[in-house]
């Protein structure tokens, strides 16, 4: 700022005086007043609401309380018993959330029952007379399947007597055998009779070999399909 030199001289003492003091006042910058007591305890409390205990920086309750505790000496009695109110409901807040984070005990183990050796080593006490045990009841003998004659036994059965009323013993048999497979009480019995000695030397001229064996067999198998002629020739077989 320039003032022309015969300004200056017109001024008096005083007029110059206060000129400079509106210059300089003009020249310094404004301090900001530092925050109080109470401006602080209204910020804590608002951080404490919105849960910033330890974030964001510059802006949390952590560096709040530090400056309060600074500024306590300034504080009234109101505001001291609300910052002991707000430390306190902080504490027990964070009281809880551990509480919550630590993980719930696991429930103990049953111990295993353990047997005493005396129970273990003496032997049961009967309830009663014991009884001697039972003697194994034999297996039954085995016994042949015996099938149901069908439509196809009786066919085959019709076949052997006629190859066996022409002369063909061979044949005769064949069917015979198929039809007593097949459970024809009355094909078994006629393949004994084309085995049985004695009745192949009364109907066959010859050239068929006997074989009692085979008759015997064919006999108890006709028995046991239920043929009623089958035993007596079974008892006159075995009587020769």
């Amino acid at each position: 700022m320039r003032i022309h030199a015969d300004t200056f001289r017109s001024l008096s003492v005083p007029a110059w005086i206060g000129g400079g003091l509106l210059i300089l006042c003009l020249a310094v910058p404004v301090v900001a007043a530092e925050p109080t007591f109470a401006d602080l305890l209204a910020k804590a409390q608002a951080e404490s609401a919105a849960g910033r205990r330890w974030e964001p920086p510059g802006d949390n309750l952590a560096d709040t309380v530090i400056a309060l505790f600074q500024l306590a000496p300034t504080a009234t009695s109101k505001e001291l018993a609300a910052f002991s109110e707000l430390l306190e409901r902080d504490r027990k807040e964070q009281q809880q959330l551990m509480q919550q984070l630590q993980p719930k005990p696991l429930p103990p183990l049953a111990a295993p029952a353990v047997e005493p050796p005396a129970a273990r080593l003496a032997p049961p006490a009967p309830a009663g007379p014991v009884a001697p045990p039972a003697s194994p009841t034999p297996d039954p003998a085995p016994r042949l399947t015996v099938r149901s004659p069908d439509a196809r036994a009786a066919e085959l059965l019709a076949r052997g007597e006629d190859a066996e009323r022409t002369g063909d013993i061979s044949g005769a048999r064949r069917f015979y055998a198929s039809a007593a497979g097949r459970g024809n009480a009355v094909a078994a019995r006629d393949l004994g009779r084309l085995y049985d000695p004695a009745y192949l030397g009364r109907t066959v001229v010859g050239g068929i070999d006997a074989d009692p064996a085979a008759a015997r067999h064919w006999y108890q198998r006709a028995a046991e399909l239920g043929d009623p002629e089958a035993a007596p020739l079974l008892q006159a077989l075995s009587a020769r």
